[in-house]
């Protein structure tokens, strides 16, 4: 049989994976990734591009691909968000299995083909595999935890819902897609990770094949959060404390408790590590760590695990340095100040510390920024544009 006619029935065979491909201007690395997909050692594979409106060469060079490789389908839609293009794209997926690729990163060759002899053996739900992590540097490390840590407790299972492959039937069945709310831009994928560890009777694992996971300064994972993360964040905190609170039943208790112990850990990390945060983005994970803490049915082993856990975290020296330097940032007096107009229009909005005053007009916008230090006064328009200095004089004796 020639090559013609092999890649002819492999068109119409049903796909073994459909991995799903999310692209928003990601032309340095788009061919690399999906280099990786088209020479997969797995023929039997369905890649579904959900073109997100992207503003560069993107569409040309997905559509590129598409013409020379039938397996290829694509999508071209406006700008909708993450959420949405995963969304779109498991809706159009046919496979038997579903995996999820971003399009910066890439697998190993055989990535899919280990994954999905191991899910036909052993009729599992979800079998992921190994990742690895590719720093701006060029170097790369291993990621992920132990799998020893998920055979014991499959909450365990963490947020690297990219190097897994899911049994299509599932998905379906209980309905585990992508949030698309426009108010979240980040952690859409983490309510469908929750759910998918929830709902599956099975879950293995693969030693030897990895993803790649690489890290590039302009992605959005990789950016200070800004509010608008800093709520994606919550929102996605109460949407899985809610899912996890509705079964409470039906899941033991100390993965309860490590699900909601290891979620504020994760909201002490944001608040330790990503140092630029505003302090109005600290306060809002100061509150969203109190209103979880609440949520939790079972208090007195969240306060064990929180004892045992935080006490062991901080251990570190680095971190400690880091935590008592996030203090001395932002541990100050902090005021806000707001002059309505006819007692209900926000007209301006003054925040204060001990440093620096910025006025917000209409409550939002930043007006003008004052910022106090030795020897004078600076005044900048927007916040940022410079447009007075007061010089002050000390008489010396």
């Amino acid at each position: 049989m020639s090559l013609e006619n092999i890649e002819m029935n492999i068109k119409y065979l049903k796909p073994k994976v459909s991995v799903i491909v999310p692209v928003y201007n990601v032309e340095p690395w788009i061919r690399r990734s999906l280099d990786s997909l088209v020479n997969q050692t797995l023929k039997e594979i369905e890649i579904v591009i959900i073109d997100d409106g992207s503003s560069d060469k993107c569409p040309e060079i997905i559509d590129e691909y598409a013409k020379k490789d039938s397996r290829i389908v694509v999508i071209h839609q406006k700008n909708q968000g993450c959420g949405s293009a995963y969304h779109n794209g498991m809706l159009k997926a046919s496979g038997e299995y579903i995996g999820f690729t971003d399009p910066d990163d890439y697998v190993d060759l055989d990535f899919y083909e280990k994954l999905y002899l191991e899910a036909s053996n052993s009729k599992a739900d979800i079998v992921k595999g190994r990742a690895k992590l590719l720093d701006i540097n060029g170097l790369e490390k291993e990621i992920g935890g132990s799998f020893s840590d998920i055979n014991k407790n499959k909450y365990h299972f963490n947020n690297c819902f990219w190097s897994a492959i899911y049994k299509h039937e599932m998905i379906k069945t209980h309905k585990l897609y992508f949030e698309e709310r426009k108010d979240m831009v980040i952690a859409q994928d983490i309510l469908f990770l929750l759910k998918a560890v929830y709902f599956a009777n099975k879950i293995r694992f693969i030693s030897d094949v990895y993803y790649h996971y690489c890290i590039r300064q302009d992605s959005l994972t990789f950016q200070v959060y800004d509010i608008k993360k800093i709520k994606s964040f919550i929102i996605s905190l109460n949407l899985r404390s809610d899912f996890i609170n509705e079964h409470i039943n039906n899941v033991e208790e100390n993965s309860y408790i490590f699900f909601y112990g290891s979620n504020l850990q994760c909201i002490l990390n944001e608040m330790i590590y990503n140092t630029c945060n505003s302090i109005i983005g600290s306060f809002l994970l100061i509150k969203a760590a109190i209103k979880f803490y609440d949520k939790c049915l079972y208090k007195q082993g969240l306060k064990r695990y929180l004892n045992q856990n935080l006490i062991y975290m901080l251990e570190n020296k680095d971190e400690i340095a880091i935590f008592q330097e996030y203090i001395k940032n932002y541990k100050t007096n902090y005021s806000s100040t707001i002059w309505k107009l006819f007692d209900f229009i926000p007209l301006i909005k003054i925040n204060s510390q001990k440093r620096y005053k910025i006025f917000y007009l209409f409550g939002f916008f930043p007006l003008l920024k004052i910022k106090n230090r030795t020897g004078g006064m600076y005044y900048k328009l927007f916040s940022v544009l410079p447009i007075l200095r007061k010089v002050t004089k000390e008489n010396k004796k």
